[in-house]
């Protein structure tokens, strides 16, 4: 939100109602009822599920190293400049990747994709991305690309991509006392996104197995 003097005396104000509310309700008796105590009950079953599934991920995928952190602090001083194909058909994706192996070129393959009514020389520009601000397999993916690079077909959460690095852009400034500053948000910045890319590989792993199938009346 807008840190602001009206936004800061809503906040106020809410909070202010919320602890009023549960005040009440310890005087009325409303937290020893039995829809109460079973309510609780789920939440904290709940919390420490999730607490367990967490820990049990982080001993299963093992610590960051401090080289994983030190590349993370590097690439905080880049942003990249990329172009991309989207695709939500996986054998679509690898189609046009095959194509752009035999030679095609990666702007006309993205005016036919995206069916731009003239030459389009922006075609698929998505423009500078930091490392912590974008999907994670998207942006693993396009940092570990040279100037130009194509890189193979990438599943996001979003779809498939196939990403070329057009430009970068680096701060040359790079100080060991930021790095220790700064070593223990990356440590846990990059245990996040190791985490996410190995549930995200999980779910689908699992949800292949039971083969869903989509519900079209549904849409």
């Amino acid at each position: 939100y807008n840190d602001n003097a009206t936004a800061r005396q809503i906040h106020l104000q809410n909070t202010i109602d919320i602890l009023l509310l549960a005040q009440e309700a310890r005087r009325r008796g409303m937290n020893q009822t039995p829809e109460y105590l079973e309510h609780m009950s789920l939440m904290r079953d709940a919390a420490l599920g999730g607490r367990f599934l967490q820990a049990a991920a982080f001993d299963t995928l093992g610590s960051v190293s401090d080289e994983d952190i030190r590349r993370a602090f590097v690439n905080t001083h880049r942003k990249v400049h990329v172009r991309q194909l989207f695709f939500m058909d996986e054998a679509v994706a690898h189609r046009f990747h095959q194509r752009l192996s035999d030679g095609e070129d990666f702007v006309a393959l993205a005016n036919e994709l995206y069916r731009t009514p003239a030459i389009d020389p922006d075609a698929g520009m998505v423009g500078d991305i930091a490392y912590f601000g974008a999907d994670d397999a998207f942006t693993e993916a396009a940092f570990a690309l040279s100037m130009f690079d194509i890189s193979p077909v990438v599943r996001t959460r979003q779809g498939w991509v196939i990403i070329r690095m057009e430009n970068e852009n680096r701060n040359p400034l790079i100080r060991e006392s930021d790095f220790e500053n700064r070593r223990k948000r990356l440590r846990s910045l990059m245990t996040e996104r190791r985490v996410n890319l190995a549930g995200d590989r999980f779910v689908r792993t699992h949800m292949n197995r039971l083969n869903p199938v989509l519900d079209v009346d549904s849409y």
